[in-house]
């Protein structure tokens, strides 16, 4: 079976014909009820002869054909229902993976094989100063919307994808940080950013300590996709070592080496709300 053939199939055209067996499988059963209660039951009651007996012998014979028609009828319908239950959880899979492929603009051949769209990187800013010696700094493109892109010509330096000093006083390392768990967390999801739903980089004080809040906002997820994600995100802070809180339609996280807050939490538009929060100087054990 291909994945067309299985996102094609209908599992209730198999309960229909279950139905359909299992209404042979019961008829079969009334019928050899008759032929033992009124038929059998009447001729031994009321008939000895020779003649008789042979009666007796072809009923009996026919009541038991129709327990294997009954027999019989009711394994096909069992084993249709048992296959349209079976094959509905895989296509339900299938069908919830074709839909987040186009979603993320994938393209599922015939074959099963996937392909996707070359990346597109924020800025393609190298920072080298000098080709010939090769002085000066290079950067990384990073096409997350957790660092969001420079407005001025190509030459802005990645620096500016960060707040100025006049907007965070805190550490530019501590910002860095903060926007790689941030973006992580994306990575993870595995959907769209709202870009009219996220916030620039803060500062929040609390009982005298200082935190870099990062806050962003998915697009609205129609049905099950939010709760994909969501299932997502949740695996991805697991598997990474977070320790995981999980309440209703929420989940809280806590990074085990350098005291970052992680929270993603459903909203009533269908978006996944995520809020970063870290010590404004990173808290890092020597064997993190």
């Amino acid at each position: 079976m291909t994945w067309q053939h299985l996102k094609d199939l209908k599992p209730s055209e198999y309960e229909e014909a279950a139905d359909g067996w299992g209404d042979v499988s019961g008829r079969a059963y009334a019928a050899k009820e008759r032929v033992e209660n009124e038929m059998l039951a009447k001729l031994r009651d009321t008939q000895q002869a020779q003649t008789a007996d042979a009666a007796l012998g072809d009923l009996t014979r026919l009541a038991g054909n129709f327990q294997y028609i009954h027999a019989e009828c009711g394994l096909i319908r069992t084993a249709l229902n048992g296959f349209a239950a079976e094959v509905a959880t895989p296509q339900n899979q299938l069908k919830a993976a074709l839909e987040d492929a186009e979603h993320l603009g994938f393209t599922v051949h015939q074959d099963g094989s996937v392909s996707y769209p070359a990346a597109t990187p924020s800025t393609p800013y190298n920072g080298m100063v000098s080709k010939e010696t090769g002085d000066g700094r290079a950067y990384i493109t990073v096409t997350s919307p957790c660092y969001t892109k420079p407005t001025s010509s190509p030459s802005t330096s990645p620096q500016a994808m960060l707040p100025s000093s006049g907007e965070l006083s805190s550490d530019e390392a501590s910002q860095q940080h903060v926007l790689a768990h941030s973006s992580r967390i994306y990575d993870a999801l595995r959907v769209e950013a709202d870009a009219s739903a996220g916030a620039p980089l803060q500062t929040v004080e609390n009982d005298g300590a200082t935190y870099v809040h990062h806050a962003w906002a998915t697009e609205p997820l129609a049905g099950e996709r939010a709760v994909r994600a969501m299932a997502r995100g949740r695996a991805f802070l697991e598997d990474s070592g977070w320790r995981v809180r999980a309440g209703s339609g929420r989940l809280v996280a806590m990074h085990p080496t350098d005291q970052t807050v992680a929270q993603i939490a459903t909203s009533p538009s269908g978006s996944l709300r995520v809020g970063v929060t870290g010590p404004a100087v990173p808290l890092l054990r020597a064997d993190a």
